[in-house]
């Protein structure tokens, strides 16, 4: 390939272009196959590849856990900073998870709740991208047929397109209803002045959660918090973060594991995903990136996100050479400082608000938690050390992508 055409690539945007079906057919892919691709399509290969890190698997255990428990827990709030894999995670999840039970069925709809304000100016104008994500086409058209913008302004038309949306849900016995980036729509809750629309919104949050049979899962950042920090919502709602990984906890991992004797088994969280997507390297020559995992966390503030974007900029800088892979392309593949420290300082302004607002804390002390551990694990005729949390993720099994 010349050195235009990559220096044109854009991996964000190959990324969103690529389907459901193509991320199965690449998974799919023999390794010889995937060698003799040419150099766009290797790429857009690897940006097709999906990898489970260790917060994933823990969430999943918990929003799975969350939907099967017979509770009044309606809502589900995926929430993090951008870049850690919500997104990635929640479709992922979703498709497998929840096939149809019988011919007919619409096991879960996914809607992205685009930031184009332009798009949609209220929560309402959030119905006929629903229907659209359900199958009804034609009739969310219809909806909208009078605007040039999509918006729907009468009040009677937004009225009706709530109706069909319930009977869509109920219809089809919707069991999950996929609201992506829906912060972008909510977002105007969050001014003071707008009370009595922070009202109508959560009215509208618990309506869509009955419509469903299963659960209303919301996915964006710490703002979601706010939004939904509600009476009524938060007695229905659960809440998983998904955060990044920090240097000292890959370290405090690492050291773990050299304590058990089981180094070359299991890894880190940050090496095992990084070695997960060196498994799926398009190129003979693979770059040896396990050897650098602390520039990696540094460069990238330890998200999973860029970090697999950093591993994509160094694989176009090694297509670019024919395939070769030379030491410096990781640091030309590096973010300018500039650009990690505005990541790292949003990504800490979340984390603080979390920190300020007890969300990451129990309302059980250190003590309780340890009596409760000790009483229920007694209960069960079994020891009185409470079981040691697996700080050291999972082990590393190739690609664990669907």
């Amino acid at each position: 390939m010349d050195r235009i055409k990559l220096s044109e690539v854009d991996l964000i945007e190959i990324d969103r272009k690529i389907t459901h079906q193509q991320r199965l057919y690449y998974n799919a892919m023999p390794k010889e196959m995937v060698y003799a691709l040419d150099d766009i399509e290797k790429i857009r290969y690897f940006c097709a590849v999906r990898v489970r890190h260790r917060n994933q698997v823990i969430a999943q255990k918990y929003m799975l856990k969350s939907y099967m428990d017979m509770t009044d827990s309606r809502i589900m709030a995926i929430v993090g900073p951008s870049g850690v894999g919500k997104s990635a995670f929640v479709d992922e999840i979703v498709r497998a998870q929840f096939a149809p039970a019988q011919l007919g069925d619409l096991p879960y709809i996914y809607v992205d709740a685009l930031a184009d304000g332009s798009k949609i100016g209220q929560f309402s104008d959030l119905m006929p991208e629903i229907l659209r994500a359900g199958g009804d086409i034609a009739i969310a058209d219809k909806l909208t047929t009078d605007t040039t913008d999509g918006k729907m302004r009468s009040a009677k038309v937004r009225k009706v397109a709530r109706q069909h949306v319930r009977k869509l849900c109920q219809q089809r016995r919707v069991r999950v209803l996929v609201l992506d980036e829906i912060i972008h729509v909510l977002r105007n809750a969050l001014e003071e002045d707008h009370e009595k629309k922070r009202h109508e919104i959560h009215d509208a949050l618990k309506s869509l959660a009955s419509d469903v049979s299963g659960m209303l899962c919301l996915v964006g950042d710490v703002e979601l918090y706010q939004v939904l920090s509600y009476g009524q919502i938060l007695r229905r709602a659960d809440f998983v973060y998904l955060a990044r990984y920090k240097e000292d906890e890959e370290n405090a991992a690492r050291a773990a594991l050299r304590e058990s004797g089981k180094t070359g088994q299991f890894f880190p969280p940050v090496e095992g995903y990084v070695r997960k997507l060196k498994s799926a390297w398009p190129c003979r020559q693979v770059p040896p990136f396990e050897n650098v995992i602390p520039q990696i966390i540094k460069s990238t503030v330890g998200l999973p996100g860029p970090i697999k974007r950093l591993l994509a900029r160094c694989l176009v800088e090694q297509l670019w050479n024919g395939g070769e892979w030379k030491p410096e392309f990781f640091v030309d593949s590096v973010w300018p400082r500039a650009v990690v420290k505005k990541l790292e300082s949003e990504v800490k302004e979340g984390e603080k608000f979390i920190k300020d607002n007890d969300w990451d804390v129990s309302v059980l002390d250190e003590q309780e938690q340890l009596d409760a551990t000790v009483a229920l694990t007694l209960s069960l005729g079994g020891s009185e050390q409470p079981p040691k949390p697996d700080v050291a993720g999972g082990k590393e099994r190739g690609r664990d992508d669907h």
